[in-house]
């Protein structure tokens, strides 16, 4: 390889390196905000709520909110595959014919690696965690009443548009 084309292929990994990191990072980010007791976020809070095990703080009316929270996690989960899919393919164009690697290409195979490996960590906890949502949601089922449900998500989101129009209304006289 020229040592031009050996700048330009070396520039372009490193422009490649930091993207994936970036992805990798905000996928990390988004993993221990879910995952965090303390969030403050809403999802999180559902999350930690019904993955606790804990079935005498669930309520009545809680069964959409443990759906939401499942199909969140698993919304994160395909996230999460999509992103080690990627790593695998651009882990695979890493070798020649011969499936060796190339001395120069060595440290991007181990860049690749670290990068899947933590992927996979975050994938198992998050496994774990739609578990726990999954048998709470399925305890949920049986110990509830869907009209019961349907009146209590009817009832929490009159509310939310309450609150809501409250919030308008509070902002409108602040304005003026």
């Amino acid at each position: 390889m020229a040592p031009l084309q050996f700048k330009d292929y070396v520039i372009s990994q490193r422009i490649a390196r930091w993207r994936l990191q970036r992805e990798v990072d905000e996928f990390h980010q988004k993993v221990n905000n879910i995952l965090n007791p303390s969030s403050k976020d809403g999802n999180a809070k559902n999350v930690q709520h019904f993955s606790s095990q804990d079935i005498g703080q669930i309520k009545k009316g809680d069964l959409y909110k443990a759906e939401a929270s499942t199909k969140c996690i698993e919304n994160i989960i395909n996230s999460v595959s999509q992103m080690q899919l990627k790593i695998v393919d651009l882990r695979a164009n890493l070798f020649d014919k011969d499936k060796n690697v190339k001395p120069w290409r060595a440290n991007d195979l181990k860049f690749f690696d670290e990068k899947k490996t933590s992927l996979d960590k975050m994938k198992e906890s998050l496994i774990q965690t739609q578990t726990s949502l999954i048998t709470i949601l399925k305890l949920l089922k049986r110990k509830s009443d869907i009209s019961t449900e349907y009146e209590a998500e009817a009832k929490r989101k009159k509310k939310r548009a309450q609150k809501t129009k409250e919030r308008q209304k509070e902002r409108r006289k602040a304005d003026f």
